[in-house]
């Protein structure tokens, strides 16, 4: 059950299930300024089953489970990454012909990088969003049925990947010990304005929407 809500009789009704071609998410919004529209998954069920499935089930772990470290997302969280990161490369791989993850080799990923960074021109913050599924589908590997075979970023991440981070001491990876090396003050500086500059665009982007941003309270 992906969704319910209980009538003034003490019954639940359920409003989506996992198998649905439409997750309602409707409960979970609260704030009354949200459009009909956004608190809807639709999953485009012409697509290849096995990667709608997969999807599915990578969606709905994040969303009971949230990230390692972290909290589940809220439900506009789901609904967003759905649309600006699931479909996108469910459609990319259909077009090629693969029809599960399974399938998918580094020549895929590569290519599809090169596509949304070069092709589609897509900034670094929105290039992370849009790559986001294939870091899912590693993290949450364990839900699917047709697992990606590889590690998707190399010798990478998926943040350096796209450009937000410049992350010191990758060579201690894969040693014993796990160390970040110091990082120099100008680049510190560099980075700390880029945050600063994320976070703004960020408060700017709630505010359009009456959302308050109050970094002290838990979302």
């Amino acid at each position: 059950m992906i969704s319910a809500i209980i009538n003034d009789d003490g019954e639940t009704l359920v409003l989506s299930r996992f198998g649905d071609a439409q997750w309602d998410f409707r409960p979970f919004f609260k704030q009354a300024n949200v459009s009909h529209c956004f608190k809807f998954v639709n999953w485009d069920m012409n697509m290849p089953r096995a990667l709608i499935d997969d999807c599915k089930s990578v969606a709905y772990a994040w969303f009971k489970r949230g990230m390692p470290s972290s909290k589940p997302p809220i439900a506009r969280g789901v609904t967003t990454f759905a649309v600006a990161s699931v479909m996108p490369f469910v459609r990319w791989l259909n077009d090629l012909g693969v029809s599960n993850f399974a399938e998918v080799r580094a020549i895929h990923i590569s290519n599809y990088v090169y596509h949304c960074r070069d092709e589609l021109k897509l900034r670094p913050l929105p290039l992370y969003g849009r790559l986001r599924i294939i870091d899912f589908l590693w993290v949450f590997s364990t839900d699917t049925i047709f697992p990606l075979q590889s590690y998707p970023w190399g010798n990478s991440t998926l943040w350096r990947t796209c450009g937000i981070a410049n992350v010191k001491g990758l060579d201690a990876t894969n040693k014993n010990v796990g160390r970040t090396d110091i990082i120099p003050s100008a680049e510190q500086s560099r980075i700390f304005n880029y945050c600063e500059r994320v976070v703004l665009e960020m408060r700017a982007e709630l505010a359009i929407n009456g959302v308050g941003y109050h970094p002290s309270k838990p979302c």
